[in-house]
Parts: C-alpha cells; structure tokens; sequence
C-alpha cells in the first residue's frame, strides 16, 4: 500500500478506497511491471536480425528497466512467501515470459521438448541476474548476461538461426495457438 500510496501521490486512505487489500495492490503492480515490460519491447525490437540480436536487446531493455523502476518482483512476491493470489497473478506471468522464449526456440528449429526446458533455463537466467544486479548499472553484468545467454542459444541453434518474429508477431502467434488449445476446431458434419 506505501508502494501504490508513492507512487500515485495518494494518501493510503485513498489507495484503500480503490483496492480491497494489499494484495490487490501487489497484483496490480505487477500487472504495472509486466505491461510495461511488453511496451518497452515492443518498442526496442523492431528488427532483430537473429535470435542472438533478440536477446541481446532483451537483456539490455531489462537491466534499463529494472535499474530504472526499482520495484523489483522479488520485494513484491517476497521469493514466493506472498499470499496464493499474488503468487498465482507471478507464476501466470512467468509461464507467459516462458511461453514467449519458448516460441522464439521453435521457430528456430528447436525440438519442442529441448526447447521447453531450454526456454525455462534462458527465463530464469535472464531475470535472476538483472534481479540481482539492478542497482549495478555498469556494462560487465550486461555483457557476462549477454555472453551467457548466446552461449547458451549458440548450444541449440545452427549458425546465427533464422531471423526471429518480432514481439507483436510473437505474441499474436502464442495467443493463437493458446486460442487454439482452448477452443479446439470441432470437424465440420457431413
């Protein structure tokens, strides 16, 4: 509630007036996080040439991100000690991050199991080090992320890969195939 209460400039009578408890509040900054983590890389992959290019300007857009908004999920989530609901809205985000890093794998010719566990190993990675180093803006924990993770890719993809959909393109094919999941198409009568 201090966190929703300093950032809108709201007494926490107000904020209170606005959410039923504190949890509410946490999942609405997280919600804040995430949509804002989107917008940010909609905007900075425009044209990645290669995966290795993707992630490269992902690891940069979050170490920006983080260093700048300073409300780490970790201080939110309290390494999973928060309540169910905060818990369940962080580990709906994660499987979306992971659904995301995944479908980037596929497309570059990864066999679906290797890349499920691939796209989990690159996830946690990448947020546990710009988690953990934050508040360091200098350019060795950036390039140590960057080279750890193109090893990594480098281990699984052929050459430089293919070049990888771009986020809009991403999210509308992880949106479709989870659409497709749901709704399976039923076989037309006869």
């Amino acid at each position: 509630m201090s966190a929703l209460a300093e950032r809108s400039g709201a007494s926490k009578p107000v904020v209170y007036e606005h959410f039923d408890n504190s949890e509410s509040v946490a999942i609405e900054l997280l919600n804040e996080f995430y949509k804002n983590i989107i917008e940010l890389s909609l905007k900075r992959l425009v044209n990645p040439e290669t995966i290795f290019d993707y992630f490269d300007i992902i690891v940069d857009l979050m170490f920006d991100y983080y260093y700048q908004e300073r409300t780490l999920v970790r201080m939110i989530t309290n390494g999973f000690s928060a309540n169910s609901e905060v818990n369940a809205y962080y580990l709906e985000q994660q499987e979306h991050s992971h659904a995301v890093y995944k479908e980037l794998l596929l497309q570059q010719g990864i066999l679906p199991r290797i890349a499920h566990v691939a796209a989990y190993a690159l996830q946690e990675m990448i947020e546990s080090t710009v988690q953990e180093f934050a508040g360091a803006d200098t350019q060795v924990e950036r390039d140590t992320l960057k080279r750890m993770v193109g090893g990594m890719v480098h281990g699984l993809v052929a050459e430089q890969g293919t070049t990888p959909l771009l986020p809009r393109q991403l999210l509308d094919t992880i949106s479709t195939a989870g659409e497709a999941h749901r709704h399976p198409r039923r076989p037309a009568k006869a």
